[in-house]
Formats: C-alpha cells, sequence, structure tokens
C-alpha cells in the first residue's frame, strides 16, 4: 500500500504508516481518499456488469455525447435526469456495499 503513496508523492518513504495512523492528519485523509476511490469503481464496475442501464439513461448519456449539437435546454435536462439517476445508483450502491460488509 505504501508504494502508490509514495510514488504519487503524498507522503515520504517511511512516513506512511504514520500518515495513516494520523500523525500527519490530511496526509492520512488524502492517503484513505487514493486508496478509495480505485475500491468504488472497482464495486460500481461489479454492479454495473450484472444491471442494465435504464433507457432514459442511455438517452440522457447519448445526449450529452452529442453536445455539440443539442439545445443548452436539452443538454441540462439530461444532465439533471443523470444526476438523478445518479443519487439512485448511490443509493443502491451504498445499501449493496452495506451487504457485504456484515
Amino acid at each position: 500500500m505504501a508504494d502508490p503513496l509514495v510514488t504519487a508523492g503524498v507522503v515520504v518513504e517511511g512516513s506512511v504508516d504514520q500518515a495513516l495512523r494520523g500523525k500527519h492528519y490530511r496526509r492520512g485523509v488524502h492517503c484513505i481518499l487514493l486508496r478509495r476511490e480505485p475500491l468504488i469503481h472497482k464495486r460500481l464496475a461489479k454492479i454495473l456488469e450484472h444491471e442494465e442501464l435504464s433507457e432514459d439513461i442511455k438517452v440522457n448519456l447519448k445526449t450529452l455525447r452529442n453536445a455539440l449539437t443539442e439545445t443548452q435546454e436539452a443538454l441540462q435536462k439530461a444532465h439533471k435526469d443523470l444526476e438523478e439517476d445518479g443519487w439512485e445508483l448511490q443509493e443502491r450502491f451504498a445499501t449493496s456495499l452495506q451487504a457485504s460488509c456484515k
């Protein structure tokens, strides 16, 4: 675990344990966040492997991909709809994560 943190320049070699134990609070938080992101992405990828995206989500993603040809209103609506769908996905992700931790 220390190698990526040292390579990224978050902490110097030999102080990773201290950072994770809280001696360097800000660095410790940064270390935890750097390790957390890949785990979240990996878990989301597994959830999405077994779950088909709804047609609404596909349409909104297509609208955002075609940003140069769509109107501002259409882009804003697609963005808003995807944000709402994202909150629902995040709730399902949290529930799934809690269940897998038990």
